[in-house]
């Protein structure tokens, strides 16, 4: 009888341990790694959109100059005294935004320097261009060496 339970238990552990290789062999490995793709590229797809509408103001802003923005505001501040009969209460607050962004502009342009001047190089010494206008040059020749 021994044998006989020694026998029937090696066959029910033989029969469960190759029950268990075939559900492992079953097991869908794939599904894991269809998962991370998928959000590994949801991911990418997320950060670009992201990116491109954080670096799309940015490019605009850099592009856009203190002088263009004064421009701007003075040309927002007289449409909107132009059209007012049109709708007044949007161009009451198109008057309002057209100053805030004027006050803004006009104090960057006389608190902020501006220097344009970049250094060009030929056979590594520096050119310097002078275009000087007509009452600096006589301002030259009056003043004192």
């Amino acid at each position: 009888m021994d044998e006989n339970e020694l026998n029937d238990d090696k066959e029910k552990l033989k029969k469960e341990i190759e029950d268990l290789l075939d559900e492992i062999n079953d097991f869908p490995k794939n599904r894991k790694n269809i998962f991370i793709i998928f959000f590994s590229q949801l991911k990418n797809i997320i950060t670009r959109i992201l990116f491109t509408c954080i670096l799309i103001p940015k490019n605009i802003t850099k592009r856009i100059s203190l002088n263009q923005l004064f421009l701007i505001s003075v040309a927002l501040i007289i449409i909107s005294l132009f059209f007012r009969r049109v709708n007044p209460l949007f161009m009451q607050w198109l008057f309002i935004l057209a100053s805030i962004l004027f006050i803004v502009s006009f104090a960057g342009l006389t608190l902020f320097q501006r220097e344009n001047k970049k250094e060009k190089y030929w056979r590594g010494r520096i050119i310097k261009y002078e275009n000087d206008s007509f009452f600096k040059k006589l301002l030259k020749m009056f003043k004192k060496d």
